[in-house]
């Protein structure tokens, strides 16, 4: 045996070589501690050479840091010659299952597993039984765990594996599921049906594709076949070689049912009579064929020309119809179902031009879009469509005066966008985008601007619908209070001063309101400064022109000096467009040279500080810190158009809401 061996590969002289390698034939990677292992069990001490030899032989396809690979040749015929050594009593078993016994090597579980495989062929008569009881676990284990990865394993397994481990029932599902699942594995031929266990070929169907098996009922008779004008109604099967279908029905002497296999070529026929029949797929989906009325045709036959006549309506008269993508061929390429025509797929087809045109911007399983039909073969039941245009907006359900809640989207400096839903099936149906512009802000807004972030509850009322602007405006609701009334007049508060003007200083109320507070009421000889907290009691509330007048407290006694020169003037964050304009002065002729990280740096340092920051007073810090280096040629910010564009490129995650710029989240 041994010299057949070292013949047939090349004359090896040292026969223990072929020996070593005969056993550890038997996983498809023979570990490093197996050869050291068999070696010192059967050639002694000594022959660590052995190792190092087997390598260089033609034996040996492949050595990974882990083990060796041999030839699939040598090691197929080793295999057979092991095989047939134990089952003539040349070779002991036991013992040579102990020599060549692997656990605990390091080998992953489902090498292990081979490797039981190749032994239960090696050791037994009869290995399919063993086998099949192997292989059946791991289906179930895909099927019921969804443990895709012994699928992956299984399809080089099947390369490897001896023949009569690949003849057992589940060595066939098992490859019928990898070619299902598009896996470079061998297409096992399939053992007669009587062979495979009903319910796990059941298990295993609900995991293939479909195929379509034509079916008709000419008077008595039920038949089966392929599509065909005289067989036009379909129903799917699990795409394999044998196609078990159960049929029930109620005979003369009772109800009845056998099974009938749809894979052959030929037709079916059974004679089930005029009443109710009930088909039963091995993947367990029931179909129910209604009675024949008298003088009628099967009413299957009536509802597929009922689907059909849809589908020629809406052909013939250009009429968009809503389709439901069941099925991806290629990109641009689908198979869908229609509305109304449930149960008939039809091809989608989305051209480059499609896109273009606005009537389809990507087609993916599972989503539903318009489409119109472009050919329709009523006698072969072949449909093509193609994306419908998008059809004219609507508001949905939306109506004038209607308060609901919306979820906030962004901010602009004229106002936030919120989205709606538009249907009553809520957010899982379509939305649009309604505008609240800053006059339609609450009064609780007008100095506090609520922090919020994208997907945020927002209350909000409809002002006006415009569908042909696609636009809806909106007004949001707040039940909280004005901060303008929240501190009643001769209320004592503690402000913090925020704004340095020629008339006298701004202070920031608890409440959020910047209230002024005439030099007049101040102290002569008072330093002020931004930041300082001051004492003050309320004098007036003016709620229509949104003012609040201040006195310090206590005040100041009449005829005591007061301030007459007030410091520089030292703008807070709140200014009006026409001041942000006049604050941005044009950009110079020729661009400079800035570095952006060191323009990043120093707004994000801006907006650590405390206090709120607005966007006009930001830009006009960054000018004067950075120009004439900040604009381009064409007054551009970095070349990124706006500031609030260059904003955001710098500082990722920074927020707008309106004027007031909010730190990007910890």
């Amino acid at each position: 045996m041994v010299t057949e061996w070292a013949e047939s590969l090349g004359g090896i002289a040292d026969r223990r070589l072929v020996w070593l390698a005969a056993m550890v034939s038997l996983p498809p990677l023979a570990p490093f501690p197996l050869v050291r292992q068999v070696r010192r069990a059967g050639l002694g001490r000594g022959t660590l050479h052995l190792e190092a030899e087997l390598c260089e032989t033609p034996m040996v396809t492949a050595v990974a840091a882990d083990g060796i690979e041999l030839h699939p040749d040598f090691r197929a015929q080793a295999r057979r010659v092991l095989r047939d050594r134990v089952l003539e009593g040349g070779l002991d078993a036991e013992e040579l299952r102990q020599v060549t016994r692997i656990d605990a090597m390091g080998l992953s579980p489902l090498l292990e597993l081979e490797e039981n495989l190749v032994w239960a062929y090696v050791s037994q008569p009869n290995p399919g039984q063993t086998a099949d009881r192997l292989l059946t676990d791991c289906l179930l284990s895909v099927v019921r765990e969804t443990r895709h990865r012994i699928l992956d394993w299984a399809a080089g397994a099947l390369g490897r594996l001896p023949q009569p481990i690949l003849r057992t029932p589940a060595a066939w599902l098992l490859s019928e599921l990898c070619v299902a699942t598009r896996r470079p594995a061998v297409r096992l031929p399939a053992p007669d049906l009587d062979q495979v266990d009903g319910d796990l070929l059941g298990e295993v169907a609900r995991l293939l594709p479909t195929a379509l098996v034509g079916m008709a009922r000419d008077g008595d008779v039920l038949s089966f076949g392929p599509i065909a004008r005289n067989r036009r109604v379909a129903f799917p099967v699990p795409a394999i070689v044998h196609k078990p279908v159960t049929v029930s029905w109620s005979g003369p002497d009772g109800p009845q049912q056998t099974t009938v296999d749809l894979g052959g070529h030929g037709v079916v026929r059974l004679p089930v009579g005029r009443g109710e029949v009930r088909l039963r797929t091995v993947a367990g989906r029931v179909f129910t064929l209604r009675p024949i009325p008298p003088g009628e045709p099967a009413p299957e036959i009536a509802d597929l020309d009922a689907k059909l006549d849809v589908i020629d309506e809406a052909w013939r008269a250009s009429r968009t119809i809503r389709a439901h993508v069941t099925r991806m061929i290629s990109t641009r390429t689908a198979i869908v179902a229609l509305e109304g025509a449930e149960g008939l797929g039809a091809l989608l087809r989305s051209e480059p031009a499609d896109e273009r045109e606005g009537r389809a911007t990507g087609i993916s399983l599972g989503m539903t879009l318009g489409v119109r039909i472009s050919n329709f073969d009523r006698v072969r039941q072949r449909v093509v469509c193609r994306p419908a245009p998008p059809e004219p907006w609507t508001g949905g359900d939306l109506a004038v005066g209607a308060e609901l809640e919306g979820r906030y989207e962004s901010s602009v400096n004229f106002g936030i966008f919120v989205s709606l839903p538009t249907s009553p099936r809520g957010w899982a149906g379509p939305v649009v985008s309604g505008l609240v512009h800053t006059s339609e802000f609450p009064p609780s807004w007008r100095w506090v601007p609520p922090d919020l972030a994208p997907g945020d509850p927002v209350r909000v009322r409809i002002l006006s619908i415009d569908p042909a602007r696609r636009r809806v405006a909106l007004t949001a609701l707040d039940d909280r209070p004005d901060p303008l009334l929240v501190h009643p007049v001769g209320d004592v508060v503690t402000g913090t001063l925020v704004k340095i003007v020629p008339f006298g200083v701004f202070v920031r109320l608890p409440s959020g309101v910047e209230a002024l507070l005439h030099r007049s009421e101040i102290a002569a000889g008072t330093r002020l400064e931004l930041g300082l907290a001051m004492r003050v009691r309320i004098q007036a509330v003016h709620e229509d022109l949104g003012r609040v007048n201040l006195v310090t407290e206590p005040r100041l006694p009449q005829g005591a000096p007061a301030i007459e020169v007030m410091p520089p003037t030292q703008p807070s964050g709140k200014s009006t467009p026409r001041q942000r304009a006049r604050a941005v002065p044009p950009p110079p002729s020729r661009p400079g040279q800035l570095d952006p990280a060191e323009v990043a740096e120093f707004l994000r340092a801006k907006l650590r500080e405390p206090g709120v920051v607005h966007a006009a007073t930001l830009a006009q810090q960054v000018i004067e810190r950075f120009e004439p280096r900040l604009h381009g040629d064409r007054g551009k910010w970095l070349g990124m158009g706006s500031f609030t564009l260059m904003l955001r490129s710098l500082v990722p995650g920074v927020r707008l809401f309106g004027n007031r710029v909010l730190p990007p989240p910890e």
